[in-house]
């Protein structure tokens, strides 16, 4: 199971606030699985925690979250399965913002379900199965 950053964010933001929100339901249904996070959602906690007001606490919160989970790199013939849903996309007119066909593809070349609140971004990426919280 991959997990989006929106989830992650919703994760961090419930546990702040120390309330049980969905993401953090949906996080106990799931705790029994192997949770992955794609390189791309790393790179777009750390772009967020560069935007933030105070990025020393909020790069130690996204690295205290990290810990539990696996980070999983794009492998050998990513590129190619992301040219093909990129240009099937863009071909058909229902681009998704770029991060999320980055974090889509790579769900989709490891045969993950990826869990997501973006449900109608993820579903334009034929055979990736989505899950929302």
């Amino acid at each position: 199971m991959l997990l989006d950053t929106c989830f992650l964010i919703d994760i961090m933001r419930e546990s702040k606030k120390n309330i049980e929100g969905p993401a953090i339901r949906k996080l106990q249904s799931i705790e029994d699985l192997i949770l992955n996070v794609s390189l791309f959602t790393v790179c777009e906690l750390m772009g967020g925690v560069e935007k933030s007001s105070n990025p020393e606490r909020e790069r130690s919160n996204v690295e205290f979250l990290l810990e539990h989970l696996r980070v999983v790199y794009p492998e050998t013939g990513f590129a190619v399965s992301y040219g093909e849903i990129y240009g099937y996309l863009s071909g058909n007119g229902i681009m998704i913002p770029q991060m999320d066909l980055l974090i889509g593809c790579h769900a989709k070349i490891l045969n993950m379900s990826l869990i997501t609140k973006d449900v109608d971004h993820f579903k334009r990426i034929k055979g990736l199965v989505v899950e929302s919280y």
